[in-house]
């Protein structure tokens, strides 16, 4: 038996009351035991306590802290996926537990390195035809193979941050990975139905994680929308081939909330444009967007309701004397009933009807043109 710990450690990594999950794999075993019975009692006591850990006050705080960071629609594009079963993340990183999972540095949290998730959204990318130019700007290229193609070798446009966890019960689950054949595996002999299978106690990580790239938005929003495909269709980390690793949805909780920042951005937007474009504008600006939703949708509206009975509102506010509406907006509200009633309302399309529509919705007044 080896002791892989000082004594005098025992007593305060047992009694820490929210043990660093990293530490504990990398440093917490106490002992080697010789014999693989009890090495094994040991190593699987030493997973049920990292199993055991839960996010802590601090975790929680930073993750708040990380989503307030990454929350401007301008720089940032993200989603949270949620595992499918279970996921291996650093599986190859054990040392003397054979098994690993890679955690922050800080708070013993797991995560998924933004190189693995790259190069998760890269292979799918490559695996479905995207072009080398489109490829360059997204994941960067070597030096060697952007001077082949004329370009400069660089890392790409965009940075993919590290995936963290979100915080929700306990991310740890303990798995069993049963080895039959250890001497064929390792070189030794042939497979044969009389090779005593060899449990082997890993440990691998449930909930969901929170993908954020930085960059231009559209080269972000392309970048995640193969991302998604990628950790649908392929996974991440280990044992693909075996169904770990696969996000195929999204997360409902996080869904939620990303619906509500959602529609506090629009609002936030919204009320950014109106302060730049005063209410009449925006009035305009709303109303030529709703024909043109109702264009491309293939439908109209029968007159006096609809969209004509709010053109004849409009028409009635911008010509009220003494009221607020300059010229420009006027003529700006004229051209857009011109450009758009003929195309939305039932019957406008006909000459005959689109000269009256036109006298009653006074178009040549707003226009200046009596």
């Amino acid at each position: 038996m080896t002791q892989l710990m000082r004594p005098a450690l025992h007593q305060i990594a047992n009694a820490a009351p929210q043990p660093h999950a990293g530490l504990l794999l990398a440093r917490g075993l106490a002992v080697w035991d010789e014999e693989s019975g009890r090495r094994s009692l040991n190593a699987g006591n030493l997973l049920a306590t990292v199993c055991e850990i839960e996010p802590s006050a601090l975790y929680k705080a930073a993750y708040e802290r990380w989503k307030q960071t990454t929350a401007d629609r301008s720089r940032f594009a993200h989603f949270v996926g949620r595992v499918e079963g279970r996921l291996f993340a650093g599986l190859a990183g054990g040392g003397a537990l054979e098994t690993g999972v890679t955690t922050q540095h800080s708070y013993g949290m797991p995560m998924l390195p933004g190189s693995s998730v790259k190069g998760a959204a890269r292979a799918l990318a490559r695996a479905i035809g995207v072009t080398d130019a489109y490829r360059a700007g997204l994941f960067g290229e070597d030096d060697d193979s952007a001077k082949k193609a004329g370009r400069s070798g660089g890392a790409g446009c965009l940075v993919w941050h590290d995936a963290w966890w979100v915080p929700d019960g306990k991310p740890y689950v303990r798995e069993v990975v049963t080895v039959h054949h250890q001497e064929y595996y390792g070189g030794r002999g042939e497979a044969t139905d009389f090779d005593s299978p060899v449990p082997c106690a890993q440990i691998a990580v449930r909930g969901s994680f929170h993908f954020v790239v930085e960059g231009d938005p559209a080269w972000a929003e392309l970048a995640l929308s193969l991302l998604r495909q990628a950790l649908k269709t392929t996974g991440i980390g280990a044992k693909r081939a075996a169904g770990y690793g696969y996000l195929p949805l999204p997360d409902p909780k996080a869904a939620a909330e990303e619906a509500e920042v959602e529609q506090a951005h629009r609002a936030a937007e919204r009320a950014r444009l109106e302060d730049q474009l005063g209410p009449r504008r925006m009035a305009l600006r709303d109303f030529a967007a709703a024909c043109e939703v109702k264009a491309a949708a293939g439908r109209r509206d029968r007159t006096n309701t609809g969209l004509h009975q709010q053109a004849l509102a409009l028409s009635r506010e911008a010509l009220l004397e003494g009221g607020p509406w300059s010229a420009d907006e006027r003529l700006a509200l004229g051209e857009i009933l011109e450009q758009w009633l003929p195309r939305v309302v039932e019957t406008f399309d006909k000459k005959d009807d689109w000269r009256k529509a036109r006298t009653k919705l006074q178009i040549a007044t707003l226009k200046g043109q009596t």
